[in-house]
C-alpha cells in the first residue's frame, strides 16, 4: 500500500490529519469526534445525507471506531521507531 493510500484510509476527511477519536455515523462515514462537534452542519461531510449530532453528548455516544483507532494508533508508533533509528543512523 502507498503511503497516499495510507493517508487516506487514516486521516479524517474534515481535518485531513490522523484520526483522533474516530467515531462512526450511521452512514457509515468516520470523523474525529472533535471535528463533528466543530461543524455547523447537520449533514455527513462525505455523503451530505446523514443527519450528524450536533451536542456533545449525541457525538459521545456514537459508535468509536476502534480499527481505525488502533490503525492511526499503530501508523503513529511505527513512524516514531522510524524517525527514532533514522535519526540515530545520521549521528552515529
Amino acid at each position: 500500500m502507498e503511503s497516499s493510500e495510507i493517508k487516506e484510509k487514516a486521516a479524517c476527511p474534515i481535518c485531513d490529519d490522523f484520526f483522533t477519536d474516530a467515531r462512526i455515523l450511521s452512514c457509515d462515514h468516520t470523523f474525529c469526534s472533535q471535528c463533528l462537534s466543530r461543524r455547523q452542519e447537520t449533514t455527513c461531510y462525505v455523503c451530505h445525507g446523514q443527519t450528524v449530532p450536533t451536542s456533545e453528548q449525541e457525538i459521545q455516544q456514537l459508535t468509536t471506531n476502534e480499527h481505525v483507532n488502533e490503525m492511526v494508533g499503530e501508523l503513529i508508533r511505527k513512524s516514531k521507531a522510524f524517525l527514532s533509528a533514522k535519526i540515530k543512523r545520521n549521528f552515529l
